[in-house]
């Protein structure tokens, strides 16, 4: 069991508080306001989250949220463009069924569930961040093929790989922010 032992002599905010315990006292770290005591401590390492500037916290949670944003912006597009590339307008882009067309819609959401499983093996062995760039390099590469694509084989192929590696920001996000912390 742990308390808290609280210096009412001295009303002033300090960055230390003592915690007691059944093994002696000892110092922990709290916050710069010192109304929260951090758990985990942070350690002396200046590549630990928790030491991190609030500036770099910041722009993390930016990078996560764009791109966590972005498999489930892309997925709900491909189902607004079928109409046009489907033989439902005369100058449909494939001239192919609507419902052919749609299968480039649902082989991006399976892969963008299929995906996270490899994400997270991969994250475990080579590293988030790593990943989370090569995934993120990987799936503007497959957008940009989409765009590129000449027939509907070729933009089925890319859509499909553009949903496994995009959806690399929503696997690791939750990770990427606790760790932040």
């Amino acid at each position: 069991m742990s308390r808290l032992v609280i210096d009412d002599s001295n009303p002033q905010v300090q960055t230390k508080q003592e915690f007691q315990h059944d093994d002696g006292c000892q110092d922990m770290e709290s916050a710069q306001k010192g109304h929260t005591v951090l758990a985990p401590q942070p350690s002396t390492d200046p590549n630990d989250p928790l030491n991190w500037l609030s500036t770099k916290k910041m722009t993390m949670l930016l990078v996560i949220s764009v791109t966590a944003f972005l498999p489930d912006f892309g997925s709900s597009m491909g189902a607004v463009t079928s109409v046009v590339q489907s033989n439902l307008l005369p100058d449909g882009q494939w001239n192919i069924p609507q419902t052919t067309v749609n299968h480039s819609l649902v082989g991006n959401l399976f892969m963008l569930g299929a995906g996270g499983i490899f994400v997270i093996i991969l994250s475990s062995y080579f590293g988030r961040a790593p990943v989370l760039f090569w995934f993120v390099t990987v799936a503007v590469g497959t957008a940009a093929w989409c765009g590129a694509a000449t027939n509907f084989e070729s933009f089925m192929t890319a859509r499909i790989l553009n949903g496994f590696f995009s959806t690399v920001a929503q696997s690791v996000r939750s990770i990427l922010i606790r760790a932040a912390g």
